[in-house]
């Protein structure tokens, strides 16, 4: 039997309307791991609680635990020292009858309630926001770390740092954390560019001498350009054209965490500074600042 245009048109609209409706709370408890997979959350529905554990110990007793269960997967973040816990009330998404004040986040400290981020603090320029179906989509977070919380939103990356309890400058040195030689050795860096910008270092090594010249990295800088060409037609065609080096590079960890990049064994000149922010092992993407600018790399290790 052939559905009338009634009820396919009926049937278009229901799925339109709830095609971008937040998730509804679930009833069951779950678990969510902090990015370097050294603490997780119980997020236990039965007894309405929170609690924190280290995982290399046997579950005996909790780090902290919050008298109050969220059962939405994906809103609630724990940071990479099991300090901070953060609740995202309204992931991705607002109601279009938001208010200003609503609470967007709740950060609990060891498991007391440490700040609410109102909506109005994440979002300056509301005629940004980006219409759906019966919401407003503002963004999403990117990452937490025991700095802070990423969040990519309508008005670009920002960064609210945990100490200050406010949104900081991206290159401010509050934000960043430091490098450490495990996280280099044998990975590489990729970085993610909408310009056409190459950026790839790879085989961090160490040979173990006492001078710098012990420490070598691979790399290929370049660019990715596009052409327009006629064809013997009178069609336009684009085309890339990549242009790179690879450059013999040496690197070192300044005393600040700050990973060096330098074709200059004495890194006297031609130095690139990357501060690292957080690793994300799930996208396996590091968040870092190039040189006073907000970068996102791909790692592998």
């Amino acid at each position: 039997m052939k559905k009338s245009i009634f009820g396919i048109v009926l049937s278009f609209l229901v799925t339109a309307v709830f095609a971008d409706e937040p998730l509804l709370n679930s009833e069951k408890s779950y678990t969510v791991s902090s990015s370097n997979g050294k603490y997780y959350l119980y997020l236990d529905y039965d007894n309405n609680k929170t609690s924190c554990y280290l995982k290399s110990e046997e579950e005996t007793s909790p780090i902290w635990e919050i008298s109050k269960f969220y059962g939405t997967d994906g809103t609630v973040f724990l940071d990479d020292s099991g300090t901070y816990c953060t609740v995202c009330h309204y992931p991705d998404l607002i109601p279009q009858n938001y208010k200003k004040n609503w609470i967007i986040f709740t950060v609990y400290k060891n498991g007391i309630e440490y700040a609410k981020i109102k909506f109005s603090d994440v979002i300056k320029d509301t005629k940004k926001l980006v219409e759906t179906v019966s919401h407003f989509s503002w963004g999403h977070i990117c990452g937490i770390y025991e700095k802070g919380m990423i969040l990519d939103t309508v008005e670009g990356i920002k960064i609210y740092n945990f100490q200050k309890k406010s949104f900081l400058p991206l290159s401010d040195k509050r934000n960043i954390t430091a490098w450490t030689e495990e996280e280099l050795l044998e990975s590489s860096l990729d970085l993610i560019s909408s310009d056409g910008k190459i950026e790839r270092y790879f085989d961090f090594s160490d040979f173990g001498a006492e001078t710098i010249q012990g420490k070598s990295v691979a790399a290929t800088l370049g660019t990715i350009t596009e052409k327009e060409f006629m064809t013997e037609d009178g069609e336009k065609i684009i085309k890339k054209e990549i242009s790179v080096v690879p450059p013999e590079l040496f690197w070192r960890i300044d005393a600040s965490g700050v990973l060096e990049l330098s074709s200059d064994d004495l890194f006297r000149h031609n130095v690139t500074r990357i501060s690292k922010l957080c690793y994300s092992p799930d996208k396996k993407k590091v968040y870092a600042i190039e040189d006073n600018k907000f970068v996102t790399f791909k790692y592998r290790k």
